[in-house]
């Protein structure tokens, strides 16, 4: 998956959490090892309350941008 968007006028009631949620039993479901991601900085705390953590700067460079490591 690419992205994890929530439209303005629907974000702050738990729906990117929920699809995140999701997202991570469907690839227990997968017998999937892990779930990586990166994420922009201003998202570090968003990932931490679902028990990620922050590795440092990712060395992807999609889209010029600086990206974190959340694991």
């Amino acid at each position: 998956m690419l992205g994890l968007v929530v439209a303005p006028n629907y974000q702050g009631q738990g729906i990117a959490g929920r699809l995140l949620n999701y997202f991570e039993n469907l690839a227990k479901n997968q017998h999937r090892h892990g779930v990586t991601l990166t994420c922009r900085e201003s998202l570090i705390s968003f990932y931490e309350k679902y028990g990620y953590r922050n590795e440092g700067v990712s060395e992807s460079c999609h889209g010029g941008i600086k990206w974190y490591k959340p694991c």
